[in-house]
């Protein structure tokens, strides 16, 4: 369940950038790593790609998996892309539910909500 295709993506980076739920969750449940990290794309995990394709249901699902946020190689966390799309049901989710840091910078300083 985690092997990776000709881009570095697993069928979790998949199901999370398409927003399938229960894909994502039978592959949770069948040993997929959710810190994979796609190394050809600034080492983007699952998370990311749900939080960039605003699909909050998958993104709870994955945090909670996690159990916590992973930064890209420029540092961002899903909330920073959250925020760069206008996600609002994830920006709140991940700053109320998850309790997120929303003063945290990537490698640039900037900080999630600016």
């Amino acid at each position: 369940v985690n092997k990776a295709d000709s881009h570095n993506q697993t069928p979790l980076h998949h199901a999370a950038s398409k927003g399938n739920l229960e894909i994502a969750e039978i592959l949770l449940s069948n040993g997929a790593d959710p810190r994979t990290k796609m190394e050809e794309w600034k080492n983007e995990t699952p998370l990311y790609l749900a939080a960039q394709s605003d699909h909050l249901e998958t993104l709870k699902a994955l945090f909670e998996s996690n159990e916590g946020d992973w930064e890209n190689d420029d540092l961002q966390s899903a909330l920073h892309i959250s925020s760069r799309m206008g996600s609002e049901k994830a920006i709140n989710y991940l700053i109320e539910t998850a309790s997120v840091d929303k003063h945290a910078g990537d490698k640039n300083g900037d900080n999630p909500l600016l």
